[in-house]
């Protein structure tokens, strides 16, 4: 026991004892890293991944987890540090939570915050990125880009009632100024995934003196 203890490094210059917690969120899935530190020095550093994304608020994202994760563990803080503020609804009604949950027989109260600079802001920072290689890692293993491109390309050939999944998709835009200084561009997605490699960018030939883009889009 004595051994590991010896060779845990102190992080902050006073022995707190605070949970620091990273978010890293892509468009469909999230991930958290806690560093729970106590006496100053970090005992225990977990990963979690989320079914949330960047379209869910961030007060949602880190409240329900704040909430989950608090009363599933009996090891409460007497901080809880996070990147962003949350509003004050949302935050003093979970102050009181945790606060209630610690019971300490001092009195002692748990505070959210958000730190700007300093030791905090400095662990804040590697744990997020924790968060990031966590979630890079949760879907190298269970392949979960290339499933869900796999899914939205079969939604694609269903809802547009297609022979095959369109492994190829070309997207056209038409930019004019009133029929003038015209052009197009396209995007090309293979098997699902952006193929910058055949972008292309087209200047309309043609005059139509107007902003015609069924013309100009036939043109292209």
């Amino acid at each position: 026991i004595k051994a590991p203890q010896e060779k845990q490094k102190a992080v902050l210059s006073r022995p707190l004892n605070i949970d620091v917690i990273g978010f890293y969120r892509e468009e469909t899935i999230a991930s958290a890293h806690v560093f729970v530190i106590r006496a100053g020095r970090i005992i225990i550093s977990n990963d979690f991944i989320l079914d949330k994304g960047s379209n869910v608020p961030t007060e949602d994202l880190v409240g329900q987890f704040l909430s989950r994760h608090y009363d599933a563990t009996t090891e409460l803080p007497h901080e809880v540090v996070i990147a962003e503020e949350l509003p004050p609804d949302a935050q003093v009604p979970l102050e009181l939570w945790l606060t209630e949950r610690l019971a300490s027989p001092h009195g002692a109260k748990v505070h959210v915050v958000t730190p700007e600079r300093g030791e905090r802001r400095e662990l804040l920072k590697l744990a997020e990125l924790n968060a990031k290689h966590a979630l890079m890692r949760f879907k190298v293993r269970t392949r979960y880009d290339e499933e869900r491109i796999d899914l939205a390309l079969l939604q694609l050939e269903s809802a547009l009632a297609l022979p095959d999944p369109p492994m190829r998709i070309e997207c056209f835009d038409i930019s004019t100024i009133h029929g003038n200084y015209s052009v197009a561009s396209m995007v090309v997605f293979t098997a699902g995934k952006p193929d910058k490699s055949q972008y292309r960018r087209f200047k309309i030939r043609k005059t139509y003196g107007e902003a015609n883009d069924f013309a100009m889009m036939s043109e292209v």
